[in-house]
């Protein structure tokens, strides 16, 4: 992944995330999964009702709306309409930004 001029090499999976939980937590590998699935899914949802989800001292997300618009097919250089859809937005916190600013 390219990011202005600096190029991300490693970049951490669902999976990775789940074991470093499961190994904190002493958790059996379906333990962990159903964990992780849960609070995923509890996010997805809220989302989905139009809700905003803060995490504390990490970030919050959002539901946003692009408008409507016109565009073009590639395919065959048609103009068609691309409809208003929702899109998550994440903002990150303060502490979150500083953190990762300073690499700690």
């Amino acid at each position: 992944m390219v990011i202005g001029e600096e190029r991300i090499k490693n970049f951490m999976q669902k999976s990775q995330i789940a074991r470093a939980v499961q190994k904190k937590l002493e958790l059996s590998e379906k333990e962990y999964k159903e964990v992780l699935e849960f609070i995923l899914d509890k996010i997805a949802t809220a989302l989905i009702k139009g809700e905003k989800v803060t995490l504390r001292n990490f970030g919050t997300f959002t539901i946003k709306y692009r408008k409507a618009r016109p565009g073009v097919n590639p395919q065959n250089s048609e103009p068609m309409a691309i409809p208003r859809k929702r899109v998550v937005k994440f903002n990150s916190c303060k502490a979150l930004k500083k953190r990762v600013n300073e690499g700690k």
